[in-house]
This record gives structure tokens, sequence and C-alpha cells, in this order.
């Protein structure tokens, strides 16, 4: 069983380290890269909002983490008047991503929205190899 396909929502995470752990554990074992993608929100964006009126404390560094597979969502063409040939097209329209939300009574990161079986893509070892990382 792969560790991606095992998660549940019912997990808690302690920290932020220990989801990066987790999404690098994902992809030495299930061969899948995961990359961190909107709606992600830091505490210090969390806390300039003036419509929240609780303060977060620094030390937990994100209110919302979200992670998705880099064939994630739809291709749009981005050329005018459809002149231009396709450039290198990630999206395929696959479902992959799991969402991440800071629980102030728990004190611990939950799952809020999960999504883990991929579609219309090769998944292996030789692929994640290929994928450009975000330094």
């Amino acid at each position: 069983m792969s560790v991606l396909s095992s998660l549940s929502r019912s997990r808690l995470f302690c920290s932020v380290e220990e989801i990066s752990l987790f999404i690098k554990q994902v992809e030495i074992e299930d061969h899948v890269y995961l990359r961190r993608d909107k709606p992600t929100q830091s505490v210090a964006a969390y806390n300039k909002d003036p419509k929240n009126k609780n303060k977060m404390d620094e030390k937990w560094q994100f209110k919302r983490l979200s992670y998705i597979c880099p064939h994630y969502g739809e291709h749009r063409s981005r050329s005018k008047k459809e002149q231009r040939l396709d450039q290198n097209v990630m999206a395929q329209n696959c479902p992959v991503r799991i969402q991440f939300q800071f629980c102030p009574k728990l004190e611990k990161f939950i799952i809020s929205a999960m999504e883990v079986t991929h579609q219309n893509h090769p998944v292996s070892e030789q692929h994640v190899t290929t994928y450009a990382r975000k330094k």
C-alpha cells in the first residue's frame, strides 16, 4: 500500500516540518512529486488581515498549505487567437491535491481537502526525476 493512499483525514501533523517530511516520503516511496501551490497562506499574511480578530503565533509559519500534482488543473491556452503552438504543458486534469489547515484548538495541522488518485498521466520513478523543482 502506498503512503499517499494510506493517508486519511484524521491524520494530524504537529508542524510544517513534519508536513514537509511527509511530502518527501511520498516522493521517495510512491514516486510522486507534489508541489506547493495556492491557497497557501502564511501566518504573517493571516495576522495582517484586519478581518481576523484572533492572531496566530509566528512559530506555526502557515495557516494553510496546499500541495498539488504538477499535472493538476485544466490546460488554458495563453496564445492570442490560437496562433501560437502549444508550449510545454503540464496540466492534464489530474485531481491530486492535499490541503492542510492549522487548527488552533488542537494546535496541529489537519487535512482539510484530499484527493490522492492520479489520472491521465504515468506515475513512475523515471517521470519524477524529469519534473522541474522550485528553488
